[in-house]
């Protein structure tokens, strides 16, 4: 857990993406294959669900300060966070590191069949025993809400970097639905992709320009295209079954049975990736802004 407090420290105090991927390569050198597999999981999305209610956190997080709920409540506008609202107004402690990332994660998903008090029990002795950075990482596994600035696309390089195998392999390991609390590190990283037959693809998505458009190359290289304001979906017909994922990576099969059926009549084999719209029989019904696609 010392190691993830650490990175988290590290991704958070920089700016530069080659700092953060780096950040990310140095913990998967040193930590165990179980915190591994839950680091991958929180950057790629698959969250623990909430354990306790923000209500309850906010309640106790003021009673632990020794300040009124309305000053509380204040501060947390200001902040806009509630995991960094509760780390910084409690006092700083020395800190008694938990063992591991899987044992904290594991503890919280046990704690949310406690009763109230044996939550608070639990939830205060921890944030009487840490300091600032060890609690807010710990508010944000027990909250659920995990935005620390790392893409899935950083978190890909920094799995390649360290890994050795190459990035678009990795992106289709991550995709579809796997158990954090029950795949092992060299399940998720060597499984054999084969013997998944709903497995979707990374969805090809757009992504911000990182250069000047002077410097994208001549005009005639590239086309302009309708945004079409959709549903990003996945059509995939393999072994003479068809899977629709949704962008989430959940499967949404049963919700689209006219896509069903066209995608029976194509070969096996084939994944269709693309916006699911609403048609007239005529025309798209809803899009919106324009895209530019590079064609060379």
């Amino acid at each position: 857990m010392k190691g993830f407090v650490h990175m988290i420290q590290a991704i958070d105090g920089s700016t530069k993406t080659a700092v953060r991927i780096q950040e990310m390569v140095n913990y998967l050198r040193e930590a165990t294959d179980r915190d591994k597999v839950w680091a991958i999981a929180l950057f790629s999305g698959r969250r623990p669900k909430r354990s306790v209610s923000s209500s309850l956190l906010r309640i106790w997080a003021a009673e632990e300060a020794g300040i009124p709920s309305w000053l509380f409540e204040d501060t947390y506008h200001v902040v806009g966070d509630l995991a960094e609202t509760i780390a910084l107004i409690l006092k700083a402690n020395n800190t008694i590191y938990p063992e591991s990332l899987d044992q904290s994660i594991r503890e919280l998903a046990v704690l949310k069949n406690k009763s109230d008090k044996d939550k608070k029990d639990y939830v205060t002795h921890f944030w009487r025993r840490s300091d600032v950075p060890t609690r807010f990482v710990f508010n944000k596994l027990m909250t659920g809400g995990w935005r620390i600035g790392v893409s899935q696309k950083n978190l890909i390089k920094a799995l390649g970097k360290y890994s050795g195998q190459e990035e678009s392999l990795i992106a289709h390991r991550l995709m579809g639905d796997w158990d954090p609390f029950e795949i092992s590190y060299d399940e998720l990283m060597n499984s054999d992709l084969n013997q998944d037959t709903s497995r979707p693809y990374p969805f090809y998505l757009a992504y911000p320009l990182d250069q000047e458009v002077e410097d994208l190359g001549a005009v005639g290289g590239w086309q302009v295209e309708w945004k079409w304001d959709g549903i990003r979906g996945q059509i995939i017909k393999r072994n003479d079954e068809v899977f629709v994922w949704s962008r989430g990576e959940e499967l949404v099969t049963d919700k689209y049975p006219e896509l069903v059926d066209f995608a029976m009549t194509l070969p096996n084999g084939t994944v269709l990736d693309g916006e699911i719209v609403v048609h007239n029989g005529k025309q798209v019904l809803l899009y919106c802004l324009i895209s530019l696609k590079h064609l060379v």
